[in-house]
């Protein structure tokens, strides 16, 4: 949305954050994604209004996986993209 910036980062043991950005509130502090381990990279993107989907691999056997918000602070889970195995 406007005035909205979200950044998701994968630390060492797998875990995904993200913290956002809005201009009420400026930059909150860094929070759990989710519970499932991924392995990186991560990237984002959002191709509307109040839409943002987020990519990642699978650490158990490589898959893309992604997860998906069309309503702030509400996501899915993680869920297989397709059967792509990057190299």
């Amino acid at each position: 949305a406007p005035d909205h910036c979200e950044v998701f980062a994968v630390d060492n043991q797998g875990t995904a954050w993200h913290r956002w950005w809005d201009r009420v509130e400026g930059w909150y502090s860094w929070r759990k994604f989710h519970d499932q381990r991924i392995a990186p990279p991560i990237s984002a993107c959002s191709y509307q209004d109040g839409q943002i989907e987020v990519f990642a691999r699978d650490p158990d056997n490589g898959l893309v996986i992604h997860a998906w918000s069309w309503n702030p602070g509400e996501w899915s889970g993680w869920d297989q993209l397709g059967d792509f195995v990057p190299a």
